[in-house]
């Protein structure tokens, strides 16, 4: 998603957590190489069609940007650059931790054990309830 790390940022200070607060693993994500080109045409005439959906992209887009430019566009991009790291150190770590020791709340590895678990449920119960998702 768009700017979604800085949005996470933005949203640590508004309600004064820790990086630890904010951390997620990512799944399913698509290739960014994996995006369609528009011509201008057909830019025009998408904004045109989608014109309420425009406005109001737009309007939060702005407000967002006025959020990073009220916190300091050098600490945005500061801490951007500690998340994304402390973000890939977390990857990993999950990737090297065992599911099978005990559970420490305190213990920045068990947010691994939680989050695997949450997908876990989350996509047992999609695939339960798909009927559900049907049209």
């Amino acid at each position: 998603l768009e700017h979604f790390d800085e949005s996470l940022i933005i949203l640590k200070h508004l309600l004064q957590w820790d990086f630890d607060d904010i951390i997620y693993k990512q799944i399913n994500r698509a290739p960014r190489n994996n995006t369609r080109k528009f011509s201008e045409i057909e830019r025009k005439r998408l904004n045109q069609i989608h014109k309420g959906d425009f406005r109001l992209y737009q309007h939060f887009k702005e407000k967002f940007l006025r959020k990073v430019n009220n916190l300091g566009i050098s600490t945005m991009f500061k801490e951007l650059l500690e998340f994304r790291e402390i973000l890939r150190n977390f990857d990993k770590s999950c990737k090297k931790h065992a599911m099978s020791e005990p559970f420490n709340k305190n213990d920045i590895f068990d947010k691994c054990k939680v989050l695997q678990v949450w997908d876990s449920s989350l996509q047992a119960l999609i695939y339960r309830d798909s009927s559900v998702l049907e049209y």
